[in-house]
């Protein structure tokens, strides 16, 4: 019987690949104590489907054998059991795996498991979803800034126009020399005018003028 964890001294186990207990399909050996990470591609999760599984039973409420998948990335423990069960499929929801499989001195041992581990495609779904949803964000803050340059623009002409149209109403005021006072008092009113018109087509640029 073989007394070693196959697989376990490499670093990590990449892409996709079959694990088993010690000596399987034989019975494992007591005492074993095997690790092994998995990884994949970074915008991927990995599924792990366990073909066969046969550890000692639970004795006293506890697992003295049993296999463990979890995850550092999520802090999230996948699977832990003993016992026998069926064919399941086991999703963890990161791009790095971590299997531990502890077989007490005392146990009756069994014949052990086989798993196979592969890339699955779910992680980069989401990785598309979020530069999609980057891209409509961009757009989006990239229509307000051309909104806001549009209506500076905007507000920029009118203020000038205003000015200039004071700066002629007073020189007017000031000077008769080229109409009389009543044509001047009428010349300011129709300025005034001006003015109301130039601030209503800036409202209207505000409210109406910007739409997508």
């Amino acid at each position: 019987m073989t007394r070693s964890c196959p697989g376990s001294s490499s670093p990590v186990l990449y892409d996709h690949g079959y694990i088993s207990s010690p000596n399987y399909p034989e019975k494992y050996f007591r005492g074993a104590n095997c690790r092994w990470t998995v990884a994949v591609r970074r915008w991927q999760t990995i599924r792990i489907t366990l073909f066969d599984f046969e550890l000692d039973v639970k004795r006293a409420g506890f697992c003295h054998d049993f296999l463990e998948i979890s995850s550092s990335q999520t802090a999230i423990t996948y699977f832990s059991e003993c016992g026998a069960t069926g064919k399941q499929v086991i999703d963890v929801q990161s791009s790095t795996a971590d299997l531990n499989f502890v077989a007490a001195e005392t146990s009756s041992t069994q014949r052990g498991f086989f798993l196979y581990y592969e890339g699955n495609e779910a992680h980069r779904n989401i990785r598309i979803l979020r530069c999609r949803l980057f891209l409509i964000l961009f757009d989006t803050v990239m229509d307000i800034v051309s909104c806001f340059s549009h209506l500076l623009v905007a507000f920029c002409i009118t203020t000038v126009f205003i000015f200039m149209t004071n700066i002629i109403i007073i020189v007017l005021s000031s000077s008769n020399y080229f109409f009389s006072s009543s044509d001047n008092i009428l010349f300011v009113h129709i300025t005034k005018y001006f003015q109301m018109l130039s601030v209503y087509w800036f409202s209207l640029l505000i409210f109406c003028g910007f739409q997508p």
